[in-house]
Order: structure tokens, then sequence, then C-alpha cells
């Protein structure tokens, strides 16, 4: 995936050095393509599971989130009141 090499150009291309690594874009795309692949096989296997703890555990995470934003949307609110009293 990372590759090691030289640029040989007679102009410079304007860059600062002409050696070291470089990450092959072709390979990372493959790898991000394969990687959806994976992530669906994952969550195949989370469909098929009888247990319903990961997806309460999910559903508790969403709700902390869920209280934290709307605290801070009446927090804003209150000093955007407070604000506009004086």
């Amino acid at each position: 995936m990372i590759k090691v090499g030289n640029v040989n150009s007679r102009s410079g291309l304007d860059l600062p050095q002409r050696e070291g690594m470089t990450i092959h874009v072709e390979r990372l795309n493959f790898h991000r393509y394969i990687s959806h692949f994976r992530s669906v096989h994952r969550a195949s296997a989370f469909a098929k599971m009888r247990t319903t703890s990961i997806r309460k555990l999910l559903l508790l995470i969403a709700a902390a989130i869920a209280f934290f934003v709307a605290r801070n949307i009446r927090k804003r609110r209150f000093v955007a009141a407070r604000a506009t009293r004086r």
C-alpha cells in the first residue's frame, strides 16, 4: 500500500523533494471499496443476534446525546433571552 520511489522530471514539477514514500491511490480506493463489504458483513451478524443488549446500549448512548444537545439548546435560548432583556 505504501510505495517508495523517486520522481524524475526535467521541469522539477515544483516539488520540495524528489524522493520519498507515497500511498498508492488505486490501492487506497480498493481497500475503501472492500471495507464497505466488511461493514455489511459485520452488520449481518448483529441482525442475526437474539440478544438486545447492544441495541439497548446504543439506545442509551443516543438518549444521553439527545439530553446534552437539548440542554445546550435550552442554555443558548436562556442566554439569548437574557441578552435581549438588557
